[in-house]
């Protein structure tokens, strides 16, 4: 068991610092990296489960920082750990989606949380960073000419300024739907993934039902109101 625990501590480690070294891979890998620790929990128990995904941690903190490696496992490690529980016990695939959306959700706002307290920026000022942007976007635009030749359709500097602040507000009323909603996805790639895997190693007999099957209770609709 241990030395199944160390090789998918030592997998897992491999698929994080990959998908870190490799930017475009990123996205793809933060999503499934847990997978080999649901495995893990699935195959033995989560007591083990948790100590490969500290093991890992560990690993990934000396290549990376200790802070990136924070703030990367308090966003995506207890949806494994969860997932590893709930499979292990044969929770029902809407439950289980439903839980992970929670932890999911609950996992990001501590990472935003930690990000603000060791960036020492606060949220508005994160804002004004955005805000800050608009002046290098028209020093960008003048150097490249393109402003001259918005000048020349009859807009004017100021008038750029507005629209580009107009898209920033808009922006910035949106983001938070935005991060809730790229949470949730991550959370039920990240279910689809490990249901598949643990479909091939036949260490689960089935999971979601075909999508024409799916039914949601009638007060799901509040909570997208």
């Amino acid at each position: 068991a241990l030395a199944e625990g160390a090789l998918l501590a030592a997998l897992t480690a491999v698929l994080v610092l990959v998908g870190y070294f490799i930017p475009p891979l990123q996205v793809v890998i933060n999503i499934i990296w847990t997978v080999p620790i649901v495995v893990l929990i699935v195959r033995r128990d989560l007591r083990l489960g948790v100590m490969a995904t500290c093991v890992a941690g560990f690993v990934i903190a000396t290549f990376i920082g200790p802070v990136s490696a924070l703030l990367l496992f308090t966003q995506f490690a207890a949806l494994g750990l969860a997932y590893g529980y709930l499979f292990k016990n044969k929770v029902s695939a809407g439950k289980m989606v439903a839980i992970g959306a929670g932890v999911s959700l609950a996992s990001l706002a501590l990472n935003l949380y930690l990000a603000f307290q060791l960036t020492g920026l606060p949220l508005s000022g994160m804002f004004q960073e955005i805000e800050g942007t608009v002046d290098y976007a028209i020093e960008f635009y003048r150097s490249t000419g393109m402003l001259d030749s918005m000048t020349e359709q009859g807009m004017t500097m100021e008038q750029v300024q507005q629209a580009m602040l107009s898209i920033l507000n808009i922006f910035k009323l949106l983001l938070p739907g935005i991060i809730i909603t790229a949470s949730l996805l991550a959370a039920f790639i990240n279910y689809v993934v490990a249901e598949k895997i643990l479909q091939r190693l036949r260490l689960l007999e089935r999971g979601l039902p075909p999508f024409r099957f799916w039914q949601l209770p009638w007060y799901f609709i509040w909570g997208v109101i």
